[in-house]
Parts: C-alpha cells; structure tokens; sequence
C-alpha cells in the first residue's frame, strides 16, 4: 500500500508547488461537490420532484465518475481516483429521479449504454486513457449542456439546486489548474468550456426561478 502511495503525483512532487496546492484544492471541492450533491438529492425528495432536472445529465455522470476513478488509478493521481467517487453521491439523486419523475424509454436507453463507459476505460490501453477521457469529457459537457435546455424548455428553474451548479463551476477551477501542472490536456479543454457552460446555467436558473416567484 505504501508502494503504491509513493509511485502516485502528488506523493512525488509534494511540496510548496502548484501541483501540491491544486490537488489539495481538488480534493476539498471534491468534499463540497459531494455536499452540493447531497443538497441537490434533498431538495429532489423533500419536494418529491424531479421537475427540470436532466436524468440524461446524471445517469452519465454517474458512469462518468467511476471511469475518472479508473483514469485515476491508472495514471496514479490520487485527486483524479477520489474525485471520481463522486459516483457515491450522484446515487440518490438518480434513485429520487426515478422514483418521482421516472425515466422515459430513452433516458432508459442512455442509462444502459452509458454503463459501459467505466468499462471501456478499464480495459482501454494506458496510452489511449487520455484520448478516450477527452471523448468522455466532451460527453460531460454535452450532457451539462442538457440541464440549461430542459430548464429553457421548461420555463422553470424546478428542483435544480443552484449551489451544486456553483460548487462545479469553482471545482472546474481547480481542476483547469491540476491540468495544467499535471499538463492533462484532457482537463484543460474541459475545464473553461465546462465553467461558460454552468454559468448559462446559472443564468436560466435566476431567470426563471425570479419569474417562478
């Protein structure tokens, strides 16, 4: 275990550096996206709704973190493997979902072949991880791209939590400058993309949650 512990990035280059201040930095937002997440799920069951919220958004998250984990592992960054056990907290939010929205026979669908994306980071070959990340993080971002469609479709802000979309877009951050130390290409095309994206968000969100007042 301790073998494992000195090959990983962080234990290598532990120090007052950017990597060690980004990864610390990753690490607490991991803690406050799980919280986020965790506000999210409650207000989807105290409202007992699902109003507005992207089944398709959460369902590939959910798959998508567990393939980060992967990607972690692999690439040994102990940031990357505990940020990807943010699968644990998205969970509730896609049990709440199911139990008062429900799925279409698409969001079904999409949660199907989305199961295979952890799988094919698994037995992706080590060299190819970085590729195979970038084509999931593009996915990422097409499925936040899906949160600000339904609430402009709906003309309500519904159980969309807010401060989950804010703690993604501080985490976005940190995790832009990880890349950057780290030079993960992978994390420095998602990261600003992923921030324009959660701000337009952001904005439908006060606009109709305003109105819905």
């Amino acid at each position: 275990m301790l073998e494992i512990l000195k090959s990983t990035v962080e234990y290598q280059n532990w120090g007052y550096n950017a990597l060690t201040f980004s990864a610390i930095g990753t690490f607490l937002f991991t803690f406050l996206q799980m919280w986020s997440f965790g506000e999210q799920s409650k207000l989807i069951w105290t409202n007992r709704s699902g109003e507005s919220v992207s089944v398709k958004m959460f369902s590939y998250w959910f798959f998508y973190w567990m393939a980060f984990s992967v990607y972690g592992i692999a690439g040994k960054s102990i940031a990357i493997a505990f940020n990807g056990l943010m699968f644990l907290a998205t969970a509730p939010i896609l049990l709440g979902l199911y139990k008062f929205k429900g799925f279409t026979f698409w969001e079904k669908g999409s949660f199907c072949v989305f199961s295979l994306i952890p799988v094919l980071m698994f037995y992706c070959p080590k060299a190819q991880k970085p590729t195979l990340l970038l084509i999931l993080l593009m996915g990422v971002l097409f499925s936040i791209a899906l949160q600000p469609y339904e609430i402009w479709q709906t003309k309500s802000a519904g159980s969309v939590e807010p401060k989950l979309l804010a703690v993604f877009a501080l985490t976005s951050v940190f995790w832009f400058v990880y890349g950057i130390v780290i030079k993960d290409i992978p994390l420095i095309v998602f990261n600003p993309l992923a921030i324009v994206v959660i701000l337009i968000t952001l904005g439908l969100w006060r606009k109709y949650k305003d109105w819905a007042a």
